[in-house]
């Protein structure tokens, strides 16, 4: 809160309350409370001559500042115009990498919740069935059994068959 407060002849604009200010200043009267400095300033330069206590406590930008900013990082000026370098993607790496893991992630020894779990269920059993299946090469693939088998494709697992080499597979995220 920005408080306007009006102490002998000068008009006074600042973040504290009164209380605070009544040690420093006597004989303050509150005029009016605003949520931003510049309502405040605004209404208080159209009373006299004003003392402007926040301009050490205030952080933000106007929209004048903001558009300067903006008009700074417009085309080629912004560091991103063409795209992360590679040094940049490999800091971004690093760090998600390390706020990822063990203890840091965010779903660390949690557990789905039993409605989760059983959502799940329900979905996946609408699904039609699926099956393993080989390709020419010897990747594993899940195939939906209403989708026709590819030609030179065969039923089953790779991994059963010694002679076939395995490959992960991920068509599927469910997979």
């Amino acid at each position: 809160m920005i408080f306007v407060y009006q102490a002998k002849q000068q008009i006074i604009v600042s973040a504290e309350t009164s209380r605070e200010l009544r040690g420093k200043m006597s004989g303050l009267e509150l005029l009016r409370t605003f949520r931003t400095i510049q309502d405040a300033l605004a209404y208080a330069e159209t009373l006299g001559t004003v003392l402007n206590l926040t301009k050490k406590t205030y952080q933000g930008l106007t929209p004048e500042g903001r558009q300067r900013m903006r008009d700074a990082k417009m085309g080629d000026k912004n560091p991103n115009a063409k795209g992360l370098t590679d040094v940049h993607k490999k800091k971004i790496a690093e760090t998600m990498k390390s706020q990822r893991y063990g203890e840091f992630h965010h779903m660390f020894r949690k557990q789905h919740h039993s409605r989760s779990k059983m959502q799940t269920s329900w979905s996946l059993r609408k699904l039609p069935p699926r099956k393993w299946a080989v390709d020419t090469e010897g990747v594993e693939h899940r195939l939906w059994l209403t989708d026709p088998l590819p030609e030179g494709w065969v039923w089953g697992r790779a991994r059963l068959r010694k002679s076939l080499k395995v490959v992960p597979s991920y068509d599927y995220p469910w997979v």
